[in-house]
C-alpha cells in the first residue's frame, strides 16, 4: 500500500474531471480524463472498461502480481494482513505466502493438489485457541469479553 498518498471519493473526481468529459486518452479496456482539483493540481483519472465476463479473469492476473510482489519482499508481508485482525503469528504467515507461492506459480503443472494444499496449512498452522491465547496478553480480556 502507498502511504500519505491522499484519496479521493468518486464525486471529487466527478467534479474535477467534470463529470468525467475531458477524456485525454483511451484504450480498449480503459479511458483517461483530465481534472483540476480543487486548490489548482491538475490530474489524470483512469477508468478501466473490462467487459463483466472478462472482469474476473483480470482481477485474478492483476492481484496474482500483487500477490507475488508481496512474496518477494518478506518484509512486507504482513502489509497484507487485514488491520482488523488483532493479532496473528508471523511464523504462520510465511506459512501461508509460502502456499500462496504455490498456487500462483505460471507453471500449472507445478501446481500441488488441494489435499496437499490443506495439509501444508493443517501441519504447519496450529490453530488451538491456546496458541492465541500464548500470543498475547490481551487475548484473554478479548476472549472473556466475546464469551
Amino acid at each position: 500500500m502507498l502511504k500519505d498518498v491522499r484519496r479521493y471519493s468518486r464525486q471529487e473526481l466527478e467534479v474535477a474531471c467534470e463529470d468525467f468529459s475531458n477524456i485525454i486518452g483511451s484504450s480498449p479496456d480503459s479511458v483517461v480524463y483530465k481534472g483540476t482539483m480543487k486548490g489548482g493540481p491538475e490530474i489524470a483519472v483512469i477508468s478501466l472498461c473490462i467487459r463483466e465476463e472478462h472482469w474476473t479473469g483480470y482481477l485474478e492476473l492483476y492481484f496474482q502480481r500483487e500477490a507475488k510482489d508481496y512474496l518477494e519482499r518478506p518484509e512486507e508481508m504482513s502489509n497484507v494482513v487485514d488491520p482488523e485482525l488483532k493479532h496473528f503469528r508471523h511464523e504462520d504467515l510465511k506459512v501461508i505466502c509460502e502456499v500462496i507461492t504455490l498456487c500462483i506459480n505460471p507453471d500449472k503443472t507445478a501446481h500441488p493438489s488441494m489435499r496437499e494444499l490443506c495439509s501444508m496449512l493443517e501441519n504447519k498452522i496450529d490453530t488451538s485457541v491456546s496458541v492465541e491465547l500464548k500470543s498475547s496478553s490481551l487475548a484473554w480480556a478479548e476472549l472473556a469479553l466475546l464469551s
